[in-house]
């Protein structure tokens, strides 16, 4: 089963009123039979809805690289669904990325995906996607660091900086 964008978010908002339950019990009765229902369902359904199709056999052996689930580590970062932990979830997908091979295209997504956070620099993975950037070398993430690296945003500066950092770490000496 291949995941889709529209899942992602439709699983991510699920997840967000599981956990919304989860608070709301808490506060009418901290530790009493409903907050624990409200656990019980938001734990049992977590796996399924974070992680559909492929993300699933992905997230239970994530521990040696496997191209077959670099597509949808990249549908499930381009969408980047927001829910409790995802954060997480996305700092290890980011890690996973630089051990496997890339195709051309997935390179490309990858630079489309380190772009986004030079231009959205508050992000909890920011340095992730720098280690990714310096993992794969590419010179148009490098020109738009560069670029970058002179805004006046102190933030998007900040980030800039780092992925220049990462990728320059990461070059060859004499390149």
């Amino acid at each position: 089963m291949r995941i889709t964008p529209n899942q992602l978010q439709t699983n991510a908002a699920r997840l967000r009123e599981l956990n919304r339950r989860i608070h709301e019990e808490y506060a009418k009765q901290p530790h009493g039979p409903e907050h624990h229902a409200a656990c019980a369902r938001f734990h049992n359904e977590y796996g399924v809805l974070a992680f559909p199709g492929e993300l699933g056999e992905w997230d239970s052996k994530n521990k040696t690289p496997d191209a077959r689930f670099v597509d949808a580590l990249l549908v499930f970062l381009e969408t980047d669904p927001r829910f409790h932990r995802s954060g997480y979830a996305k700092q290890r997908m980011l890690k996973y990325l630089k051990q496997v091979p890339l195709t051309v295209l997935q390179r490309e997504r990858c630079e489309c995906l380190i772009m986004r956070c030079l231009d959205e620099p508050l992000r909890s993975c920011g340095r992730e996607y720098a280690r990714l950037a310096g993992a794969i070398q590419s010179s148009v993430v490098f020109e738009a660091a560069q670029e970058r690296a002179l805004s006046e945003n102190a933030n998007v500066r900040f980030q800039a900086m780092r992925i220049l950092d990462r990728i320059r770490a990461r070059r060859p000496k004499g390149s």
